[in-house]
């Protein structure tokens, strides 16, 4: 029955009841009736108004429910049995998927009370007929057939979840889908035989590893083996709907299975690198099942469709905002506004999607502007079990999905060994997910046959569950079976069986004759034209007139704006201060910002508060009262790049993730993740330990990431004065990355462009100030951004480029301290004989510059590295090594100063901290 006759012809009475619930409680009946009953108040709302006095008075007018005049096709029911029969329907709708069978190896489990004495019912109106409500299907029927309705459309192979979501809109939809069919599809003969082709390819695949590759780990996907024809499904629905690429990521389980037998990878590549062969990677590699492919897909409709499998390491969920920050790269490079072009497609295990923060992080950016992809399709790989820890013990839920509650989506619940089910409830979820741009998952529940890898005995542990799957039939040998019973054809079987085993075993062949194979991985969305490594001192000043054109743009801010006074002032002062030469530190971004934005190379900032900036440097984003915005580097030219620049969730994990996915899909934009401050950005740490720093050596990803990261010790305490400089020294190695810790704003303006003038693309870890964002030394004259100037990675001598080549001693640096130290120098009545040298780039180390500037320095009888930073912190355990090598000839060796060793940070103590600031600075100048 149609939802708009529901209301014209249910039972008055019940609806009275139903009223008086939602009164108490508006959660406590079911969407349809929520949404009626608030349209109902305010029909039922009448207003007075006193024109004397201006009160307002609200009435409401009686209720009309049991007067209103019923239909002869009532008087027959009794008013009270056919309330019954309507809170009966909603219970399935709400409750059935508790009661569904969805275990391929526990059976079916009745959780919920839906018999019909929990409702009041009895066995004998089994027979009585009762009109069905706003159920879509017969308007009327017996007792006895709504039930079998109900049980066949929610209690099936098929359960299904939607009573977090709040739309009604979207629960008619559903409801309508799900039960105008009895939540089943009608598969023809040929459909059918394609299931059972991706079933057997599937399983002949794992059997075929099992029995050439005895012992060794391919995590299969055994038990799960219907996931295989599901994809297949997924892509053509989402051919059908007009989904022209697809991201996925995924963990290791049933990988290799998803790689051939989907994306099509040859079988030859995968038994090479069984054989312990490489893959063309330049670096060190990974293992098989961390490796990733791309793919177009045709199609039955000839519809095609790009298909990309991530890499990603063992560290489960951790792909998901990667995959995220991928998917909305594409869709602002293809101009997908909808969302419906470009979608991501992420596979889950069932303990880690209940187990890993990173997907609530994940899940909380699906509607935040500047991270809102359109929603994620969700595949849980539900196999009932952790590495050997069973469902109870890897949630607090009943089901792994339930965090997905907190983003109102539906879930399908689907029993694995029903090929024919996945295939419908994948598709539906697909449909689902383009009409209404929200995450949606369909829960597979399978089985392992195996242990956690395949050398492993999941007996010890689940001895009752592994004697159960020992006996178990595979999938594909039952849906073989259901094939012959309908009377399909043994010999069209036969002929697929055939033609996968002998391509298993004619690309075995080849791989064994160690013959090269073919990949279709190339290179695309700009990568064509980038190299693994541009070692070329490029310059990236910007032309005087240029320059001058982006501070007139930048220093405007229209009258009519209603800018708060004091951000108002802050641009419009910036066209004196250009003027002065005194460019401070934001003053310098936003000019690289500009003038890579007029070159035609978009910039994407994020971060949270870095539209203001966490030390108000920056304000990007004026805001009126009005709640009008605007920004200046929108307002360039109308032929300019689009600059996005957007606060963040309060997350460093997710949110770093998302940044650098989107990266890895732009090679020609600017993307940037600042941190609140750098003392945060280790909640990051596996994002930046797995993918930013070995990323290009496991899987030749390459990424041009920058990381903007607050630091610098000034008495604020452990945890809001270190980035930890010494970690990302530490993951340095084989031109992975690029580190600096830059002290003037010419430096920052000409890394910050370098990083898209470069022909390579590495990651950025910039150690930025704060303090120093005010500074009244920390600036830069016009002349060093313009053309023709390049980024110094060593600079010597005083700020104003006074050098002393007579020094004795020479103080090395990096960051802050010099400041400090130049400062206290310059103070001296006498200046001793020191010179000073900073290293504005840590990483590639810049030996070449530092020998040059070195060579007229023939005096100097001590090298001191001079850090705030803790002996086993900051650069020195980096540096040492290689100052050590530098000096060898000179037959000098570094020394250390700086705060002694410790456990954590800083002190939080202001007074100790300046002390100890103190201490560093007088023995730098008055020696060791």
């Amino acid at each position: 029955m149609a939802s708009e006759d529901f209301f014209q012809r249910a039972n008055l009475d019940y609806l009275e009841q139903m009223y008086q619930k939602y009164q108490a409680d508006p959660n406590s009946v079911d969407p349809d009736l929520r949404f009626f009953f608030q349209g109902f108040d305010v029909a039922r709302t009448q207003i007075e108004v006193d024109v004397r006095t201006g009160q307002v008075q609200k009435t409401k007018t009686p209720l009309a429910f049991a007067q209103a005049v019923e239909s002869s096709e009532y008087s027959s029911i009794p008013k009270d049995d056919q309330s019954k029969v309507i809170e009966l329907i909603e219970a399935y709708r709400r409750l059935g998927h508790q009661n569904a069978n969805l275990s391929p190896i526990g059976g079916k489990r009745a959780l919920a009370s839906l018999d019909l004495f929990t409702f009041g019912l009895h066995e004998r109106q089994l027979d009585t007929e009762y009109f069905t409500g706003s159920l879509f299907g017969p308007d009327r029927a017996s007792l006895r057939e709504i039930i079998s309705y109900l049980e066949d459309t929610y209690c099936g192979n098929v359960g299904v979840e939607m009573s977090s979501i709040e739309a009604v809109e979207e629960i008619r939809w559903l409801q309508r889908r799900i039960e105008s069919t009895r939540n089943r599809m009608e598969f023809d003969l040929d459909a059918k035989l394609g299931i059972y082709r991706h079933l057997y390819a599937a399983e002949a695949f794992e059997k075929f590893l099992h029995s050439r590759f005895v012992g060794q780990k391919r995590f299969s996907l055994e038990g799960l083996d219907t996931v295989v024809p599901m994809l297949h499904a997924l892509v053509e629905e989402a051919g059908e709907q007009g989904v022209q690429e697809i991201f996925l990521g995924m963990a290791h389980r049933g990988r290799l299975n998803v790689l051939t037998n989907v994306l099509g990878k040859p079988y030859q590549a995968i038994f090479t690198e069984f054989e312990g062969a490489g893959t063309g990677v330049v670096g060190d590699g990974d293992v098989k099942y961390h490796m990733g492919y791309s793919t177009e897909i045709r199609t039955r409709s000839n519809k095609e469709v790009y298909l990309a499998l991530n890499p990603n390491p063992s560290h489960l969920e951790l792909v998901n905002p990667v995959i995220l920050g991928k998917v909305y790269s594409r869709q602002n490079t293809l101009g997908d506004h909808d969302k419906k072009r470009v979608i991501p497609l992420l596979l889950h295990g069932d303990a880690a999607f209940a187990g890993q923060g990173i997907n609530m992080e994940s899940l909380q950016l699906s509607r935040i502007n500047g991270y809102q992809i359109g929603g994620s399709v969700h595949l849980i790989l539900d196999n009932q079990i952790g590495f050997t820890a069973e469902a109870l013990e890897t949630r607090s839920t009943r089901y792994p999905t339930d965090l997905l509650k907190m983003a109102g989506c539906p879930v399908f619940h689907v029993n694995a060994d029903n090929p024919e089910a996945c295939v419908h409830a994948v598709r539906l979820a697909v449909e689902y997910r383009q009409k209404f741009h929200k995450d949606v998952a369909v829960d597979i529940i399978g089985y392992r046959r195996h242990g956690h890898n395949e050398g492993d005995e999941p007996a010890f542990t689940s001895p009752q569950m592994y004697s159960v799957i020992r006996n178990h039939p595979t999938v594909c040998t039952t849906y073989r079976n259901q094939l012959l019973q309908e009377g399909v054809d043994e010999a069209r079987i036969a002929v697929i069986e055939t033609s996968v085993n002998q391509a298993l075993e004619t690309q075995f062949e080849k791989a064994k004759r160690n013959e090269p194979v073919e990949l279709k991985n190339t290179p695309r969305f700009g990568w064509e034209e980038i190299t693994r490594q541009d070692k070329e001192t490029r310059v990236t000043g910007v032309s005087e007139e240029k320059l001058n054109q982006i501070v007139e743009k930048l220093a405007f801010v229209p009258s009519e704006f209603k800018a708060n006074r004091k951000v108002r002032q802050f641009h419009e002062q910036r066209a004196s201060v250009w003027a002065s030469d005194k460019v401070d530190w934001a003053f310098a971004e936003s000019l690289a910002f500009a003038s890579l934005l007029c070159s035609g190379f978009p910039v994407r900032l994020s971060g949270q508060d870095c539209q203001r900036g966490t030390f108000t440097q920056r304000n990007l984003v004026l805001r009126a009262e009005d709640g009008e915005k605007y920004v200046p580097l929108q307002e360039l030219s109308e032929d300019q790049a689009p600059f996005f620049v957007y606060n963040s969730i309060l997350s460093e994990l997710a949110v770093l993730g998302f940044d650098y996915g989107y990266a890895l899909n732009n090679p020609n934009t600017l993307v940037a993740w600042e941190a609140q401050f750098g003392d945060f950005s280790n909640g990051a740490q596996s994002m930046i330990d797995n993918f930013i720093a070995s990323g290009e050596s496991k899987w030749g990803r390459f990424s041009g990431l920058v990381m903007l990261l607050p630091h610098g010790y000034e008495g604020a305490g452990p945890e809001h004065s270190s980035a930890r400089l010494e970690r990302y020294l530490q993951l340095c190695a084989e031109d992975n990355m690029r580190v600096a810790n830059c002290t003037t704003p010419a430096n920052y303006f000409h890394i910050l462009r370098r990083q898209v003038v470069l022909k390579d693309r590495k990651p950025l870890i910039l150690m930025t100030p704060k303090s120093l964002l005010r500074h009244k030394r920390v600036v830069s004259e016009r002349r060093a951004f313009f053309k023709d100037t390049v980024f110094q990675p060593v600079l010597v001598g005083d700020d104003r480029g006074n050098k002393n080549s007579s020094a004795s001693r020479l103080l090395v640096m990096s960051g802050k301290i010099y400041y400090d130290v130049l400062e206290a120098l310059e103070a001296l009545p006498v200046r001793p004989p020191i010179e000073l040298i900073r290293i504005e780039q840590l990483y590639p180390f810049p030996e070449k510059e530092i020998l040059e500037a070195l060579a007229p320095m023939q005096n100097i009888k001590e090298v001191i590295w001079v850090q705030e930073e803790k002996m086993n912190m900051g650069g020195w355990g980096f540096v040492e090594p290689l100052l050590r090598e530098i000096l060898r000839e000179r037959g000098l060796e570094p020394q250390y100063l700086g705060r002694k060793a410790g456990a954590s940070p800083a002190t939080g103590y202001s007074k100790v901290h300046a002390r100890e600031q103190a201490e560093i600075v007088g023995k730098a100048l008055s020696g060791l």
